[in-house]
Formats: C-alpha cells, sequence, structure tokens
C-alpha cells in the first residue's frame, strides 16, 4: 500500500468546508427503526437514510397512507458513526381484518407490495429542498464537476476534437495492430489510475472518511470509475474506440484480440447502455463520484457516513439531471441499472490480474506497475 498511501497522502488534504461543517454540527440520536414505504408516499427530507445496494432485492411496504410526514436527523458519534432518527406521523388507512370462514377468497394483490430498491431511491432523492439544502447542493456539484474535469481528458469535446483530426490526419496509424494498441492502454493504466486516485481526494466529505476506508473505497471503486470514463472513447454505432490518450482509433474486433481483450471488449456494453443517456460531462462526474463514495463496498468500518456522503451525490445528480433530460427519473433508474454490469466487469478485472499473479508471478511484475498492483490485486 506504500504507492497508494503516498498519493493519498500527497499534497495538501482537499477539505469541503461545507461537508465538514454538515457533518460535524449534526447531534448525537439514537437510531430509528426502519421505516417500510410505498411509491405513493411523502419524499424523504435531504438526510434520511436510503441506500441502494448492488443486486439487492426489493421491499415489501405494509402501509398505505394518505398523509405522510417524516423529519430525520444524520448524527455523528464519538467513534465516527452516523446514527439516523427518523420521526415519522403518517394517517394510515387500513384494510379492515378479514374474519377467518370456512370459505377461503383470494386477497387482492396490492399494487405496491414490491418496490424496488430504486423506486425508493427515488423518494428521497426527488424532494423539494430549503434554500440552505439547495446552495449546499450546488456547492456539491460545482467541486465534484471542477474535480471531474481536472483529471480526465475524456470529455466531450475532447473526444469530438480527437476524432475530427484523426479523420483529417494525413498520418496513418496502425490501429489495426493489437499490440500496438494494447501499449497504448498499458502506457495510460498508472496515469488514469492516478487520476481517479486525485479526483478521490477533491470529493467533498472524502476527506472526513477513514484512511481505511478511503483505501477500501479507490481499491474496489476505481476500476469502475475508469470503466465508465472509458465509454465515452467508445462510438456504439461504428463499434469503435479511442485509446484512452485520444491518437488512435480501433474496431472492436481489434480490441477482441489485445491480451485483456475480452475484458475491455465488456466496456463496449456499458458504452451501449450509458451513451444513449446522454449526460453532461458534469453528470459523469457526479455518477462517477456516486460509484466511489459507495457504502456496499466489502469492508468499510463506517458505513453510515460514506452512506451519507452518497446520498448527497445522488441529490446532486438528480438535481442536474432535472435541469438537462426531459425524463430525470428513467435517466436516473437507468444509470443505476449499470451498477450490476460495472461491478460485473470490476470483479471480471481482478480474477483476470489474480491469474496472472498465481500463474506467473514474475512477468506480472513486469507487466503491471507498483500502483496497478497495490490497487487491484488482493
Amino acid at each position: 500500500m506504500a504507492e497508494l498511501q503516498r498519493l493519498l497522502q500527497s499534497n495538501e488534504v482537499f477539505r469541503f468546508e461545507p461537508m465538514k461543517a454538515f457533518l460535524s454540527g449534526l447531534q448525537q440520536t439514537t437510531t430509528a427503526s426502519p421505516v417500510n414505504l410505498n411509491e405513493t408516499t411523502g419524499a424523504l427530507p435531504l438526510n434520511a437514510n436510503v441506500n441502494l445496494t448492488r443486486g439487492s432485492p426489493g421491499f415489501n411496504a405494509n402501509l398505505n397512507t394518505t398523509n405522510l410526514n417524516t423529519t430525520s436527523t444524520i448524527t455523528i458519534d464519538n467513534q465516527g458513526h452516523a446514527n439516523i432518527n427518523t420521526n415519522v406521523s403518517a394517517t394510515v388507512s387500513r384494510c379492515p381484518v378479514r374474519q377467518e370462514t370456512d370459505t377461503q377468497t383470494q386477497a387482492t394483490p396490492d399494487p405496491n407490495a414490491n418496490v424496488s430498491d430504486v423506486a425508493r431511491l427515488l423518494i428521497g432523492i426527488r424532494e423539494e429542498t430549503n434554500e440552505s439544502e439547495k446552495v449546499l447542493l450546488k456547492q456539491i456539484t460545482d467541486t465534484i464537476v471542477g474535480a471531474h474535469l481536472d483529471t480526465t481528458i475524456n470529455t466531450h469535446a475532447n473526444v469530438l476534437d480527437a476524432n475530427e483530426r484523426i479523420k483529417e490526419s494525413n498520418e496513418q496509424v496502425d490501429s489495426n495492430n493489437p499490440s500496438l494498441v494494447w501499449k497504448q492502454f498499458t502506457t495510460s493504466m498508472v496515469p488514469e489510475l492516478t487520476k481517479v486516485i486525485n479526483f478521490c481526494k477533491m470529493l467533498p466529505g472524502f476527506s472526513e472518511v477513514n484512511p481505511e476506508d478511503q483505501i477500501q473505497l479507490i481499491k474496489q471503486g476505481s476500476f469502475e470509475v475508469m470503466v465508465t470514463r472509458i465509454s465515452l472513447l467508445i462510438d456504439e454505432v461504428s463499434q469503435e474506440m479511442l485509446d484512452p490518450q485520444l491518437k488512435m482509433k480501433c474496431k472492436r474486433d481489434v480490441v477482441r484480440q489485445m491480451p485483456m481483450g475480452p475484458l475491455i471488449d465488456q466496456m463496449f456494453q456499458v458504452a451501449e447502455q450509458l451513451n444513449p443517456l446522454r449526460l453532461t460531462d458534469g453528470e459523469y462526474g457526479l455518477f462517477t463520484a456516486a460509484l466511489l463514495i459507495s457504502p456496499d463496498r466489502t469492508g468499510l468500518q463506517n458505513v453510515s457516513s460514506v452512506k451519507t456522503i452518497q446520498k448527497l451525490y445522488l441529490r446532486a445528480l438528480y438535481q442536474l439531471l432535472k435541469q438537462t433530460h426531459n425524463d430525470p427519473d428513467k435517466t436516473f433508474r437507468n444509470l443505476l441499472s449499470l451498477l450490476p454490469l460495472l461491478n460485473q466487469i470490476n470483479q471480471s478485472h481482478i480474477k483476470f490480474l489474480n491469474n496472472i499473479k498465481d500463474k506467473s508471478p514474475e512477468m506480472f511484475s513486469a507487466h503491471f506497475p507498483q500502483l496497478h498492483q497495490e490497487v487491484f490485486v488482493s
């Protein structure tokens, strides 16, 4: 972990004072019991504890409410753990208890009996915000968008320029040579990973997470961010892909012939689902921030704090989607539907590297830089 820790500790630690104040200003309370809500209920407050985990099942709603008011408080205890207290007052309309008879009747199914986690999450993020919440979300948005643009060349403008330059260039680059294309990818590994780590360091609230959790978030989430960024380099229509340095363009068939071809080929699947959503550069930044600061990563010591921070990122993302998309709910749901695929590619990448390490340690050490080994190999 020496190289990763050096990167995390290098330069001055970025501290987002509004987020620090938000987290440190919370008062200690006791955690309330979970509340089941159906999709027709009112919205959760900004600091409500709603989490979407990869592959988690839906939940059952057991209330048919006509009026629901919720107030929540998130606090940090002496050990740094976030506690959430939710007070719910509701006027509840319940069906009369059915008297048992000799003749069994078929119960009428409740259309809200199985509401997905995505629907539940949408309830929590699309609520109206007060002025102070709007200011905080705007500051979070501006900070994350700035961090994204500072740490990637994969923007719509740069990709457009690269495509035009390659199309008009008189230089003939052998983009049909899998070895040459692979060399372009390998030389970009450490620079791209370093950019993601620097992006993570600039995220609001990341410095407030304990160092052990910071390392886990980077180790488990950085490759998913890299895949998301690379999707912008892929033309899902022509089935072509720019290299990470935006210097050459190759066909998908050439990508498949590279040493990690089958893995990189899966990135085309992400692009085929992600690119049609027409995200702005800022929305890419907010989405990847939520990928990184994810409470469902294994081995986290302070899950609640990470969950609180991610919820704010998702709120900021949704507010931005409302400004740029006709159907922000649909776009948000489509984004979240990508999580299992991104996680699958992430796991395939780790498995691929560990297989190489086990079968040929010398080749592994020679071809993969120290930082790459530290972050991605268990």
